[in-house]
Parts: C-alpha cells; structure tokens; sequence
C-alpha cells in the first residue's frame, strides 16, 4: 500500500528547533525530513553511507570536504560517503535527506534517476 506525504504539512518549523520525522526506511535507504529553524546547523560529521540532500524550501551553507557551497529550494547535493560534512541553515528550512545504505551503489545512476528519488513522496510498504 502506498502513502503520499504532504512535506509542507507533515513538517512543522519550530522555532529555535529542529524537527525531524522518519518517512521510510528499508534494508537499502532510508529517508527522513528535517524543519530547520534560521540558524540552527547539523553538527561536523563523516557518514560510511552515500546520501542525497535535497531542499524543499529555504536555504543551507554545505561544508562538503574541502568545498563550500550554498543549495537553496529545489536543489540537492549527493554526498559521497565517507567524507566529511557540516549544513548550516540560513533560512528556515525544510530539508529532505536519503540515506544510503553501504551495500547499495549509486554510481550507475544516471542523474535523472537520482533526483527521481528527491521527488518521491509516497513508497510501497
């Protein structure tokens, strides 16, 4: 059975806060939407994981490396695994994360499919 989720309803921005909610997750991927408030960040950190950071509507400085670079609505980032990375929302931000998982490459993707996965709302349970 499948499920649509209103990102814009489902997600409340709280302020001072950072709100979360787990939407799907399997033994490949899992993919969960975050509500930053302006100025809230997602601590320095190395995943083991490839993962897609996609904004839904706001604003986020990327630290991804040595790179810097700032994804605004509608944009996404694939963050290679293990790598280091640090987000900072300048903006209220809704923000969607896939995650995933070690066994599964995504290399062979070809960048449509990739985005294709940003863009999907609802999945098979």
């Amino acid at each position: 059975m499948s499920k649509i989720y209103n990102l814009d309803k489902d997600t409340k921005i709280v302020e001072k806060s950072v709100v979360s909610k787990r939407l799907f997750q399997n033994k490949n991927a899992s993919v969960d939407i975050y509500a930053f408030d302006e100025g809230e960040e997602l601590d320095h950190e190395m995943l083991f994981i490839d993962s897609l950071a996609f904004v839904i509507d706001g604003e986020a400085q990327l630290e991804y490396g040595k790179k810097q670079m700032r994804l605004g609505r509608d944009e996404a980032c694939l963050i290679e695994a293990k790598t280091w990375r640090k987000l900072k929302f300048t903006k209220k931000t809704k923000y969607l994360l896939i995650d995933f998982k070690e066994n599964v490459m995504i290399d062979h993707l070809d960048k449509a499919s990739v985005f294709s996965l940003a863009d999907a709302v609802s999945y098979e349970s």
